[in-house]
Formats: structure tokens, sequence, C-alpha cells
């Protein structure tokens, strides 16, 4: 069974840099890459605005990376990260990110 990644919960007050490895999805043998600025977008579970905000996107390597700030206390947001690779496949994740009080 399909478990999706979850990241450790921020307080709304919280700025921190979240990262995504794209190792997995990406073919090495044809030495695949990022090409580009990955697209990140964030909502609520229940699909409404999230009330997070993010920095543009870096990469390094395989791995993507944004800082997050704000968000509604006591909600359970998804950040997508969305790539084109070198060989023009698009590849889309989500992480669970809870936003708590602390």
């Amino acid at each position: 069974m399909y478990k999706p990644l979850q990241y450790d919960p921020k307080s709304p007050a919280d700025i921190a840099t979240y990262t995504l490895d794209f190792t997995k999805d990406l073919d090495a043998t044809q030495n695949e890459s990022i090409v580009g600025t990955p697209a990140i977008a964030t909502i609520t579970t229940t699909g409404t605005a999230s009330n997070l905000t993010n920095s543009t996107a870096t990469v390094f390597g395989n791995i993507v990376s944004t800082q997050i700030s704000g968000g509604v206390a006591n909600t359970t947001c998804l950040v997508s990260f969305t790539i084109t690779t070198s060989l023009a496949n698009v590849v889309s994740r989500s992480v669970i990110l809870p936003v708590l009080t602390r």
C-alpha cells in the first residue's frame, strides 16, 4: 500500500526549507535530469487555500527545495512539487505538511 511522504509538523510562525529528492523518478541510464524551475503548489487536504507562502524552488542535482512560511494552525496541507526532465517527462509528487500550534 502506498504511504505518502510527510514532513514534520510546522507552526504558522515557522520559516523552514523543505526538500524532495527525485532520484528514483529519473532514468540514470539516460542521464535524465531536472531542467528549468520546478513548480511548487500548496493546498489543504480539504482543497481550500493553505495560507502557506513558498519561495521559488531551487534545484541541487536531483533534489528540489523551497522555503515555506505561514499556514493556518490545525490544518493539514499538501506541498506539491512538479518537475520537467531533460527527457521531457513531467513528474509531480506531493508531501503532507501538518500545520500545528506549538
